[in-house]
């Protein structure tokens, strides 16, 4: 049994242990569906695949909630002490070091997972809204008549617009061609299409057109590309412009999320797992949280040294009011890791590692280092306890309870729209629903975060006074 069943509600315990797995289940499923819908031609496979991904998603979100209505939606201090007593590991220490700091794995996978799904959840109902699952139109009827592409000459142009960007320029025009009849006899049939070149546009130039030769009246699609004129025939939902843009997001954020963890964690675990020594002890322990005029929270600590300003690399705010009198060790090296993690430059990392067994990364800033510095005792006069390692705390695990209630309820109304824009059929006004499925839950989500943030700080001033 963890820690976490035996000093809270079990059903609380579960629901943690089981965000991970549910949150991973949805990403996987959001990432087949967006592919799906971005790069496959019409086909049953890709109705199925994409309706299939909607519904997984939709069961995770649903079972989600059932999860958080079985552990009684507990409010997120208590699911804070909660990941606290499971990340404490159990001893008599009587104020000894730990002999090592456990790595950050756990803690950034769960952040990769944070991101990930944030992203998808926000592309996924627009992307859907955008396209249409329906093959209909001009390119659908020349597909069902029997369509050809042929080289033809292009005879007149008009309606020419420039668009002028920092490679050059890409023109748009309608360019009329003469389709040639079914039998190779006769003059053929005049046709007109949009079409869009790089370079200026004219006649007698070069266009492949696709055309139906029994069926001329259908009209004709045509480029100066046949790559173009085929993809705008082989039936996929989005055009090239929004699978670029759409694609281009999701690819960009999801580099920008790999990078930005990657040098987080290197800064961080500049601290070494094993203490070399020649580090910085102080005798320390939670006292809350303050907040400057234009700085965001701050951890307060209590020393013999007087009040330690502590940027956590977690919420200062909840573990505030979650750990508050926890007593422990505060380690830095003024020589050690002076960007101080993910808190930016100009700081010296620092690690807080409770009595408890658990330890936040952090910041200092060098002066406060520098004021303190004369009452702390060198990490080799520290007696160090061999028979256990401190585990990272990672206030946001419990992320499935500490969800806002109405953002929970929105993601279920999020859940019932993707599977509705799933569906292979064509639905009035699908735009609206998919704006509203991400601007809609990305703007609500917003306004319900600063509204609980301020009802924490709120409550933190009111338990300081």
């Amino acid at each position: 049994m963890s820690n976490l069943e035996s000093a809270s509600n079990p059903k609380q315990a579960a629901a943690v242990r089981q965000g991970a797995p549910l949150g991973w289940s949805a990403v996987v499923a959001l990432v087949v569906l967006l592919s799906s819908w971005f790069f496959l031609q019409t086909s049953q496979l890709r109705d199925i695949l994409v309706l299939a991904a909607a519904l997984v998603v939709a069961c995770c979100v649903a079972y989600g909630l059932f999860v958080r209505r079985a552990a009684g939606e507990p409010e997120r201090p208590d699911v804070h002490r909660g990941l606290i007593r499971a990340a404490s590991v159990p001893a008599e220490r009587g104020g000894a070091l730990p002999g090592g700091l456990a790595g950050l794995g756990r803690v950034r996978r769960r952040e990769v997972l944070s991101t990930f799904a944030g992203i998808l959840v926000s592309v996924a109902p627009l992307a859907l809204g955008v396209g249409s699952p329906v093959f209909e139109g001009k390119a659908a009827d020349l597909v069902e008549a029997g369509y050809v592409v042929r080289e033809l000459r292009v005879e007149s142009v008009r309606n020419v617009v420039e668009d002028e960007h920092k490679t050059g320029s890409t023109f748009f025009c309608t360019s009329t061609v003469t389709l040639p009849s079914a039998d190779g006899n006769g003059p053929g049939t005049r046709a007109e299409f949009r079409s869009e070149w790089v370079d200026e546009c004219g006649a007698g130039q070069r266009a492949f057109v696709a055309y139906a030769p029994e069926q001329p009246e259908l009209g004709a699609i045509g480029d100066n590309e046949r790559a173009l004129v085929e993809r705008e025939l082989d039936g996929r939902v989005l055009d090239k412009e929004w699978t670029g843009i759409l694609a281009s997001i999701v690819l960009g954020l999801v580099i920008f999320t790999l990078v930005s963890v990657t040098v987080t964690t290197r800064r961080d675990e500049q601290h070494p797992r094993e203490l070399q020594g020649d580090e910085s002890v102080l005798r320390t322990r939670i006292a809350g949280a303050a907040k400057g005029a234009n700085s965001p929270w701050t951890l307060t600590l209590a020393s013999d040294a007087g009040q330690i300003a502590f940027h956590a690399h977690t919420s200062a705010v909840g573990l505030a009011r979650s750990a508050d009198g926890a007593a422990g060790h505060l380690i830095w090296h003024p020589d050690r890791n002076h960007t101080g993690g993910k808190k930016g430059p100009n700081r010296v990392g620092a690690v807080f590692v409770s009595d408890d067994g658990w330890y936040v990364h952090g910041a200092l800033a060098p002066e406060t280092a520098q004021r303190v510095g004369g009452a702390a005792t060198a990490a080799a006069g520290v007696p160090v306890d061999r028979s256990y390692t401190a585990r990272p705390l990672d206030l946001d695990a419990g992320w499935l309870l500490s969800l806002p209630r109405l953002v929970a309820l929105a993601m279920g109304v999020w859940a019932v729209l993707l599977v509705l824009l799933a569906v292979p059929m064509a639905l009035p006004g699908r735009l609206i629903f998919g704006i509203v499925g991400s601007v809609g839950l990305l703007v609500f989500g917003t306004v319900i975060g600063m509204k609980r943030a301020d009802a924490d700080e709120a409550a933190l001033r009111a338990r300081a006074n």
